[in-house]
């Protein structure tokens, strides 16, 4: 693991100890194992650590719900590992709720947020639609509001998982359900 990997995941457990606010370069340093001087040669400052840290972890995720999907044949079999993926791996939001409870977003942090978020809303309509269109092609017409259904059933289903704390077993059922109704004799024409 490199240097700068190593300070990340030091950053992050010192974040959820202490939450954004509270935290200094000083702590994550003593957690890395690195001299806080050394941190400025990776990071000018503890929120573009955070930054480079959100947006290594939203690459990660992008590949995971690229890779779900990548070998998948079928279209409601990709769509449901699609979901699956998603779920699983967007738990890490969970830990940034928990960084940023009680903290105040500076401006720059709160544009850079809302960044990644349209980037990554971007990314999934666009894996999604060219998903439905190479599997699916008898829905290509409907294929940006299948991908719609599909990015408003991953939202649910991530509520599921933090708030009702539905084990993944039970978020398994509600996607088979989700995807089996949505599919359901599509305008009585085909079934995937």
């Amino acid at each position: 693991m490199d240097k700068k990997e190593i300070i990340l995941n030091a950053a992050s457990e010192v974040f959820r100890r202490y939450g954004i606010s509270k935290t200094k370069m000083s702590d994550i340093g003593r957690e890395s194992g690195f001299k806080t001087s050394s941190l400025y040669y990776y990071f000018t400052t503890k929120e573009d650590l955070l930054q480079q840290m959100i947006a290594r972890d939203l690459a990660k995720i992008r590949e995971s719900l690229r890779q779900s999907i990548g070998k998948m044949s079928g279209l409601r079999a990709g769509l449901k590992k699609y979901l699956i993926t998603r779920v699983e791996e967007t738990e890490i939001f969970k830990r940034y709720e928990e960084f940023f409870q009680g903290s105040v977003i500076s401006p720059p942090l709160r544009y850079f947020l809302k960044q990644q978020e349209r980037e990554m809303r971007k990314f999934e309509h666009e894996i999604l639609k060219d998903f439905v269109i190479n599997h699916g092609p008898q829905y290509n017409e409907q294929a940006d509001t299948i991908v719609t259904l599909i990015l408003g059933i991953s939202m649910k289903l991530s509520v599921f998982r933090s708030f009702d704390n539905d084990d993944m077993e039970t978020i398994n059922q509600k996607v088979e359900s989700m995807i089996d109704f949505l599919f359901r004799d599509y305008k009585g024409e085909h079934r995937c």
